[in-house]
């Protein structure tokens, strides 16, 4: 992110040296969601006379721009590029939904040899089990915030293309709700919290150059991202439909969607 920025930095001072005419500006607007579903089976899941465990749940992040970040359109060094001229703001939300239950076998029959002379002791009435109670619900994102980089090193140009990636600062902010469990409470983390780098389709990027004023362009892009923690092996993929049937383990689907709209304002 730093090299990012420092890069556009630059590129500002060198593009202002390498022009004459009036600014060209471009205004840009991100619109970037990550949604994570996640599931967890461990033992002999929905075995009355088993202990076992299952917890299910999704994590949500949205990020938008507040303010439009300004840039810069660019001829210097041969290539067509963007230089930064005002940063933008940004809002965002983190939501997170989560169950978990454990499952103790009850002390009865038929999971149980109880009785008077048992050393299991005397049959229980069975307690119907609830799912545990977590405290989740919506944040406000901590410092949300999403950029637009540049795909080669050195030199970059819009020929060489354009991507984009959204963050937030937030740590932990969901202690009490799995997949992150309370202290000393076993369970998995979630492995896909925050979207990465995605590039943006180039013939989409191609059309900044040539855009009018009051124009505009959105670049979309759509990821999946696969996790698969089974028999003792870690899976990782792209393709949420090829996720097999889970049995025992535990597993997450990532969805990162971007829309990225460039305006020429003068």
């Amino acid at each position: 992110m730093l090299r990012t920025l420092l890069l556009l930095t630059f590129l500002a001072f060198a593009g202002g040296t390498a022009t004459a005419h009036a600014d060209r500006i471009i205004a840009v607007d991100i619109i970037a969601k990550h949604d994570v579903a996640w599931d967890l089976r461990e033992g002999r899941v929905d075995d009355d006379c088993s202990t076992w465990s299952k917890g299910s749940g999704t994590e949500s992040l949205q990020i938008h721009s507040k303010r439009r970040e300004q840039l810069r359109l660019e001829h210097a060094f041969g290539r067509t590029l963007l230089s930064g001229k005002r940063a933008g703001t940004f809002e965002g939300q983190l939501s997170r939904h989560g169950t978990w239950k454990v499952h103790v076998p009850p002390n009865q029959p038929p999971c149980s040899p109880c009785g008077p002379n048992s050393e299991y002791g005397l049959c229980t009435d069975p307690v119907p089990q609830k799912p545990l109670a977590f405290s989740c619900g919506t944040r406000d994102a901590k410092r949300p915030m999403a950029m637009v980089g540049y795909v080669a090193s050195g030199i970059p140009s819009l020929a060489a293309g354009l991507q984009v990636m959204a963050l937030t600062q937030s740590e932990n902010p969901f202690p009490n709700c799995p997949p992150s469990l309370p202290k000393g409470m076993r369970g998995p983390t979630l492995q896909t919290p925050r979207p990465t780098w995605e590039r943006l389709p180039q013939s989409d990027v191609a059309r900044i150059a040539r855009l009018k004023v009051g124009d505009s362009v959105t670049a979309e892009v759509k990821r999946q991202r696969t996790y698969l923690q089974q028999d003792g092996k870690v899976v990782r993929g792209d393709n949420c439909a090829r996720m097999p049937d889970l049995k025992e383990g535990y597993s997450e689907c990532a969805v990162t969607e971007y829309a990225v709209t460039f305006t020429r304002l003068s």
